[in-house]
Parts: C-alpha cells; structure tokens; sequence
C-alpha cells in the first residue's frame, strides 16, 4: 500500500503523518484515471489544466504538475517552504503537488516502490510476435511467485506504470522489449534479470553487426555496474556473449547458455519425440538433469535454455522448474487436432515468422505419415517475403507429399517448390480459407499429416477451428 504521505516523502523528502490517503494506482493518462488514483502529468503534456480537470473527474485523489494551475486547483510547491494545508481543510479543492519535473517525480516513486515490494523485473529482449520464452518463464516463475506478464509497451513511461500496478510483496513482472528501448528502460528502473535473445535487428530491419550488439550490451553493463543498487544480471546466448567484446567485462553479472560446455547452463542429448516434444540433457555446475518437454521442435531449445536460466537466477529448485516447464499453460506449441477422417492437423499459426516455418518444416520431415503442407502469407516476412517464401519453398520440396498454397504470397513458394522437384500434380493453389478448408475436409484421409502455417491476418488458425469442432 502507497499512501499520499509516502509520495511526498520520496519527492520532498519529509513525512507528512497526516496525509494517509491510500493511492490506489499512477496513471499517466488523464482518460485513464480511476478512484484514489495519482495522476502525474508529464512534461509532453500539451494542456495541464484540461488534463488534470478529466483526472479528477475520473476519480484522481491528487495530481502531481510541474506548472502552476488556476482555481480551483490547490497547488502545493514541494520545493517551497510553504505550509500544506491539512487533508482535511481542503475539502472538495482538488490537491495538486508542484514539482521542478514530472517525469524525475516519476522515477523516484518508481524506485520507491520496487524496494517497499521487493518486486522484480525481468525482461526479455529480441522476442518475437508470439515468445514462448516469455510464457515459459511465468510458468517457471509462478511456481514460487506471483507473476504479470505484459507484451511490449509503448515506451519506458507505460513499463514503468505497469511497475506500479504490482501490489504484491515479491510479485515478478515479465516483459518484452526491444533492443533499442533498453537504455531508455533502465533510466526508469534497471531490470533484476535482462534476457538478451535476439540482438540482430534494429528497428528498421537492418540486421546490426557483432561491433554494433557488442557496444549495445557493454553499454548496458556499464550503466548497470554503474548502479549500486542493482543486483541485475544478464543472460545471454554463449556464442552471443563469447564473439562481442565487452570494454569492462563482469563474468558475475552475466550467465550464458547454449550447446558450449563453457556456458553456464549447457544442454545436449538433445531428441525429438516428435508430437510428444522433445528430450534434452542440462548441465549447470555439477548437476545434469534430463528432462522430457511438451514443446515440439529443436527450435524452443533456446526458449527452454531462456526460461531454466532465469528460474535458476531467481532461487528455483529443479522440481520448481521441471513442474514449471510441464504445466498446462506451456504445454505443445503446435496444437495437434485430429479430423473426423482421422487425419492429424498440426496448428502452427501462432508463430508466422520465416524461421518458425523452416523448423516446422524440420518437425513434419521427423514425422511418420502422408505429409501435407497448407501454408498462408506470412507477416512477419516483411520486406524480405519473396526470398522467405523461396527458401520455405525450396525446403518444402525436400519434406511434403503435396502443398496447399492459400494466397498470393503463399504461391511464390508453391512456385519455388515446383522448380525444386515438387511435382505440379501434387501443387494445389487456393484463394482463401473457406477453399482451403474445403479442400481438406474433401481430400483428405486417415493416413495424412497436415501442417498448418500461416499469419493471424490470413485467419489460417480457423481452419484448425472448424475442421476441429466437426471432429
């Protein structure tokens, strides 16, 4: 619990016993102010006065402005020695507390707030559209903690904002950022745990050099050695952390992971079980512990490595992380549904990355049965589509009996698979899903194996829907 004493004791510097309002939450945004909350209006805030009047409507118990305000707004100076009225005296005047900067205000509540929880953060960087490292680590996570997960923010203002709605002593809060927000992030609130999984992209697509990552995480580190609160540690990919150079390397702060036995969370042994998962040896220390995961695919190995590292880092036992990995919300990826005809769908329309798509591919050439390939546009292909969908069509060529293109840039690699081997006979090209759903429910037998891929925009994951609910 915040109370208004405790805000002006972190900005001003003394205690106010008699200001025990509770605030009941911090919003940055007037058109989002509930009853008891603390409206801050930041510096970019174009009008103050109409902003802190819809606050208030909404139900703000207090303001926090960098600028004075005309009646009937009471505005209290916090740099002054002027008097606060009682809480009491002020009746229905709307308080408002004058600070030199919002935004600084702001940081200091934050920091206030995460010692009085003892709240952790842990934020993943480089993540996909759909991380399952993400969903892996608040299953690990939620064996000992309370957990909020929430997907990318705007900005370092929304993360710092989803920080104060944590009301729980202790409660972890993952996120995912991207790589150019880091810096940023941490001028706000320095991260217990940073994941780094993908560094190759910048914002605009480009993929950054070994110099350019190297430079993006040492500066990171240096900002966090810097803090002498922060007890922050970085996990990185083995062959990420071994090809950068580091100015001013501390091997405390950083723990690796990956197939090198010099990693400190190493696996091998690796296996497919096909539908099952997969099966995996890891090694940390001294300890090796095998284990059997309800994920499909060699390429959630690095998810899984992810998601062990940071129960590791937080105090998990094994048996906190093995019930972590097998509970029901990190159960198969791809979704297996089998049709009235007995034929199995494999739904891997969560993912509609380029990557994705090629291991898929890997997953149904491990697997026994008549393999059909339905695959939709993709969106995560972006500029690179045409040359994406030539190699998934080159590699579907090598893996699928027949291939079912729905939609103009799915063709390209219908195309692209007919130069390399796939019989045009065995090429069927659609427009939409209702044609391709259809199609399965009239071509289909028990023998076949379909693998459905495509981006949620195509709506390819209905597909699974229908055929599933008339099985």
């Amino acid at each position: 619990m915040m109370t208004l004493s405790d805000v002006i004791k972190v900005i001003k510097g003394s205690h106010i016993t008699y200001f025990n309002q509770v605030v009941t939450g911090i919003v940055v945004r007037a058109e989002q102010s509930y009853p008891g909350a603390l409206f801050i209006a930041l510096p970019e805030e174009k009008n103050v006065t109409e902003a802190v009047k819809r606050a208030f409507e909404g139900g703000a118990t207090c303001a926090l402005v960098q600028e004075e305000l005309p009646k009937p707004f009471y505005v209290f100076d916090l740099d002054s020695e002027q008097t606060l009225l009682r809480w009491d005296a002020l009746k229905e005047t709307p308080l408002c507390l004058k600070v030199p900067n919002t935004l600084d205000a702001l940081k200091k509540i934050l920091c206030f707030w995460k010692q009085k929880l003892s709240l952790h953060i842990v934020a993943l960087v480089g993540c996909g559209e759909y991380c399952i490292a993400q969903q892996l680590i608040v299953d690990i996570l939620s064996q000992r903690y309370s957990i909020r997960s929430v997907q990318e923010p705007r900005d370092a203002t929304d993360l710092a904002i989803e920080v104060m709605n944590l009301n729980k002593p202790g409660e972890r809060l993952v996120v995912k950022i991207h790589p150019e927000e880091v810096v940023s992030f941490c001028e706000f609130a320095v991260p217990e745990i940073f994941v780094f999984m993908n560094l190759n992209l910048s914002r605009d697509g480009r993929k950054k050099s070994l110099q350019e990552k190297g430079l993006m995480v040492d500066d990171f580190i240096e900002r966090v050695q810097a803090s002498s609160l922060s007890k922050c540690v970085v996990v990185l990919n083995y062959e990420d952390y071994s090809s950068l150079s580091f100015t001013q390397p501390n091997r405390s702060k950083v723990f690796s992971y990956g197939f090198s036995s010099q990693a400190d969370l190493w696996v091998d042994g690796v296996e497919s079980l096909g539908v099952e998962g997969i099966r995996l040896r890891l090694h940390h220390r001294n300890e090796i512990v095998h284990l059997r995961v309800p994920l499909i695919g060699h390429r959630v190995v690095y998810s899984v490595l992810c998601a062990v590292a940071v129960g590791i880092i937080e105090g998990l036992n094994w048996q906190e992380i093995v019930n972590g990995l097998n509970v029901s919300q990190s159960q198969l990826r791809l979704i297996t549904v089998q049709m009235a005809n007995g034929a199995l769908l494999l739904d891997d329309t969560c993912d509609s990355s380029l990557e994705s798509t090629l291991a898929a591919l890997n997953l149904l050439e491990s697997l026994e049965g008549n393999k059909i390939f339905v695959l939709g546009d993709l969106s995560d292909l972006d500029e690179r589509y045409k040359v994406g969908f030539e190699m998934i069509g080159i590699r579907a060529a090598e893996v699928v009996s027949k291939f079912v293109a729905v939609g103009e840039q799915a063709r390209i690699a219908a195309s692209e698979a007919a130069k390399y081997g796939l019989d045009e006979g065995l090429i069927v090209r659609l427009d939409d899903i209702q044609q391709a759903i259809r199609w399965l429910e009239t071509k289909t037998k028990s023998e076949d194996l379909i693998l459905i891929k495509g981006s949620r925009n195509m709506q390819m994951d209905k597909i699974v829907t229908h055929l599933e609910v008339k099985a």
